[in-house]
């Protein structure tokens, strides 16, 4: 398999030690679950290209998601990862994990962890963030 044609579908990142998928814009977790997501997502891929595409995936270096280290604020997006624009950080000092996806999920997190009510005014910020996963494994990041 090429060089090319493996970077017309998939993108190593070394740092990270992960494989995103360039038309999802997200990593599917390694092993059998990259099989899965090219089933699943991308059956317009022949097979026989599917299963190169695996087997190539499977001679990196890859980490398990729970695994993968969380880039600090100060790294810059992440080739190949879908950029959030509507993400939202929480401003509530020393929050553990503070960002959230969508509006109702950052005032759900504020309503839980800080005990948040509107008569306290907005608590979070507005910014652009990324995630590796998706599911179980989603941890949004700057």
């Amino acid at each position: 398999m090429t060089p090319e044609l493996i970077e017309k579908y998939l993108l190593y990142n070394a740092k990270w030690q992960v494989v995103i998928c360039k038309t999802c814009k997200y990593c599917p977790v390694p092993g059998k679950s990259l099989a899965r997501h090219l089933m699943d997502e991308h059956q317009s891929i022949l097979l026989c290209t599917r299963k190169e595409l695996v087997t190539w995936a499977e001679t990196l270096d890859l980490v398990e998601p729970d695994r993968v280290m969380v880039p600090n604020a100060n790294t810059p997006p992440i080739e190949g990862l879908e950029l959030v624009e509507d993400g939202y950080k929480c401003e509530y000092t020393g929050c553990i994990d503070p960002y959230a996806g969508t509006p109702s999920s950052i005032i759900e997190h504020c309503n839980k962890k800080h005990k948040w009510i509107k008569t306290d005014g907005i608590k979070w910020t507005k910014l652009a963030l990324q995630t590796f996963f998706r599911g179980k494994y989603k941890r949004l990041f700057l």
